[in-house]
C-alpha cells in the first residue's frame, strides 16, 4: 500500500502552490491519455507473417481486425470487360453517298460524251479518252473490256444501268458501311447485281463500275466512345474484399495463393512498420473523447472538476473498463460487462458523470469492435439503465437489482437491433442471451470491485450508508447492549431526520446514519447520560 498512500497524497495535498495549480490534472490527463491510447492501438500494431506465395503455411493465420479493399486483379479484369461492353460510336458520313452518286453521274456523263464525238474513229481512241475522263472517279484500274461494253450500249441501256448503280450506292452507302464489313457488303452487292437479269455484260460494267464505290463511311468517334468507356467505368462497383476480424486466412497446411498475400498485405501483416496515419487518427480521436469529458465536468460538474481525487477515479475506471473490452472482445462483445464503468460511476461519483462516462467508454469501445452498431447500442442503452436503477435505489441490493436492469436492456437492445440488421434469428437470440450474461456479470464486478473503491478513495456511498444502517450491524448492536436508552433515541432520532430530509429534497439515507450514530460516543460512559440510567 505504500505506493498508493504516495499517490494518495500526491492528490490530496493542499499546500498552497498546487492548491490552485493545473499541474496535477494535467498529468492525470496525459497519463490515461497515453493510456488508453496504448491499449486501443494493440490491433494498430502489425503481425508479421513470413509467408510468400506457393508456400506451405506452417500455422494457421487470423485476421486481426475487419478490413474492407478493393481486389486490384480481379477490378482490372472486370475493367477490360466493361471496356470491351461498351460498342464503339460511329457517324454516318452521309457526303460519301453524295460523292459516290456524283461520280456514278459523271462516269456516264462522259461515256455519252464520248459516244457523241465523232472524231473518234477507232475503240483504241475511245477507251483512251475514256480512262482520261474517269481518272481519279474510280478507285483501281478499269477493266478494258467493260469500257469496250459500255461504248456499244445504248442510251436506254445506260439509263438503265446507272439507274441499277444509283440504287445500289445509295442501299448500302445510306445505311452504311464499317471497316470490317466492307468485304461482306461488297459480296451482297455482286450477289444484288447477279438477280437484276442484265445479262454478262451489263453485269460486268454494273460490277466494275459500282463495288468501288463502296467503300466505308462510318467514321469512328473517338471523343463519344471515350465518354461511353468513362460513363461505364464510373457505374462500375470495384471488386471488393471484406475480411472479418478472427476470420482464418490461410490454414495451417495450405498452399499460400497470391490472393491471400494480397489479404495479408491489406491488413498490414507484412508490414515492417506501424500504419503512422492510423496512430495519428486514433491519438487525436483518444484526444478529442477525453477532453470533451474533461471541459463537461469542467462546465456542468465544477465540484467534480476540482477534485483531482475523483478525476483519478474517473480515469481509473475508464482505463479499467476498456481493458475489460479489450479480453471480452476476444470472446465474445455482447457479454462483455462494459456496464461495469457507469455503474460505478454512479454510485461513487455521480449519475451525470456516469451518463458522460458511458457516452465515452461507448465510443472508444467502438474503436475495438470496428464500429459495430449492435455494440455501442448496448452499450449506451444498457448502462443508462444501470444508472437510472442505481441512482433510484433508496434500499439495499440495488447492484443486484442494475444488473438485472442492464441484462434486460442489452438483450432487448441486441434483439432489435439484430432485427433491424436482418440478422440470422438464432444468431440474434444467442447475442442476446449473450448481452444478459454481460449485464449480470458487469453487477458481479461491481459488487466487488466497489469496496476498495470506496476505501482507497475515501468516498462513502449509498451503499455503504445502508450497510451501515442494517440494525446487525456490529457497531449497532454494541450500541443497543451497552448504551441501550441512547439506542433506542438514536432510532427515533433517525426516523425523523429521514422523514425531514425527504420533505425538503435532502439525502434521507445520510439523515437517518448520521442521527444513529451521532450519539455512538456515548458507549465510552453509557452511565453518564440519563437515558441510560
Amino acid at each position: 500500500m505504500g505506493f498508493w498512500n504516495q499517490i494518495d497524497s500526491f492528490f490530496t495535498e493542499s499546500a498552497t502552490a498546487k492548491e490552485h495549480s493545473p499541474f496535477r490534472k494535467i498529468v492525470l490527463f496525459l497519463l490515461f491519455f497515453i493510456l488508453n491510447t496504448v491499449l486501443l492501438s494493440m490491433d494498430f500494431l502489425p503481425d508479421m507473417v513470413s509467408l510468400s506465395v506457393g508456400q506451405v503455411s506452417d500455422r494457421d493465420v487470423m485476421a486481426p481486425r475487419t478490413v474492407s479493399f478493393v481486389d486490384e486483379p480481379r477490378t482490372k479484369k472486370l475493367e477490360a470487360e466493361v471496356l470491351a461492353g461498351v460498342a464503339n460510336v460511329y457517324d454516318l458520313d452521309i457526303g460519301a453517298a453524295v460523292t459516290a452518286e456524283e461520280d456514278i453521274s459523271r462516269i456516264f456523263r462522259n461515256v455519252r460524251t464520248i459516244q457523241a464525238d465523232k472524231t473518234l474513229k477507232t475503240p483504241e481512241e475511245k477507251l483512251n479518252r475514256f480512262k482520261g475522263l474517269i481518272s481519279g472517279l474510280i478507285s483501281g484500274p478499269i477493266q478494258d473490256q467493260t469500257v469496250t461494253m459500255l461504248m456499244t450500249l445504248t442510251p436506254a441501256e445506260l439509263e438503265q444501268i446507272e439507274e441499277h448503280a444509283r440504287t445500289l450506292l445509295r442501299q448500302y452507302l445510306y445505311r452504311g458501311i464499317r471497316d470490317e464489313e466492307i468485304e461482306n457488303v461488297r459480296k451482297q452487292a455482286a450477289a444484288d447485281v447477279e438477280k437484276l437479269g442484265l445479262g454478262e455484260s451489263g453485269v460486268m460494267v454494273l460490277m466494275d463500275i459500282t463495288l468501288p464505290h463502296l467503300r466505308p463511311n462510318f467514321i469512328l468517334n473517338v471523343r463519344e466512345t471515350d465518354l461511353r468507356r468513362q460513363s461505364a467505368l464510373r457505374k462500375m462497383e470495384p471488386v471488393r474484399i471484406t475480411v472479418k476480424s478472427g476470420q482464418i486466412l490461410v490454414r495451417r497446411g495450405d498452399v499460400v495463393t497470391e490472393e491471400q498475400m494480397q489479404t495479408m498485405s491489406e491488413l498490414g501483416l507484412h508490414r515492417t512498420q506501424v500504419g503512422m496515419a492510423r496512430l495519428l487518427g486514433l491519438a487525436l480521436y483518444v484526444l478529442l473523447v477525453m477532453g470533451m469529458l474533461l471541459l463537461f465536468f469542467q462546465r456542468f460538474l465544477p465540484d467534480v472538476f476540482a477534485d483531482d481525487r475523483r478525476l483519478l477515479l474517473v480515469g481509473l475506471v475508464i482505463l479499467l473498463t476498456l481493458l475489460i473490452a479489450r479480453v471480452g472482445h476476444v470472446y465474445s462483445d455482447f457479454a462483455t460487462p462494459i456496464a461495469v464503468g457507469p455503474l460505478l460511476t454512479a454510485i461513487l461519483v455521480g449519475p451525470r458523470a456516469a451518463l458522460m462516462l458511458e457516452m465515452v467508454i461507448a465510443l472508444l469501445f467502438g474503436i475495438i469492435t470496428e464500429q459495430n452498431l449492435r455494440v455501442v447500442s448496448f452499450v449506451l442503452l444498457g448502462s443508462t439503465a444501470g444508472i437510472y436503477s442505481v441512482v433510484k435505489s433508496t434500499q439495499g441490493y440495488s447492484l443486484v437489482r442494475a444488473g438485472l436492469w442492464v441484462a434486460l436492456t442489452n438483450a432487448t437492445t441486441i434483439f432489435l437491433m439484430g432485427l433491424i440488421e436482418e440478422i440470422d434469428f438464432r444468431q440474434v437470440l444467442s447475442d442476446s442471451l449473450l448481452g444478459a450474461v454481460g449485464g449480470i456479470a458487469a453487477a458481479i464486478l461491481s459488487i466487488g470491485l466497489l469496496p476498495y473503491l470506496e476505501q482507497s478513495f475515501r468516498i462513502t456511498t449509498s451503499e455503504k450508508l445502508l450497510n451501515l444502517a442494517r440494525p446487525n450491524h456490529p457497531l449497532l448492536q454494541r450500541l443497543l447492549l451497552e448504551a441501550p436508552g441512547t439506542y433506542y433515541h438514536s432510532i427515533l432520532v433517525g426516523n425523523l431526520a429521514e422523514t425531514a430530509a425527504g420533505q425538503i429534497g435532502a439525502d434521507p439515507v445520510l439523515a437517518r446514519v448520521g442521527a444513529y450514530y451521532h450519539d455512538v460516543g456515548k458507549i465510552q460512559r453509557p452511565y453518564f447520560f440519563v437515558e441510560n440510567q
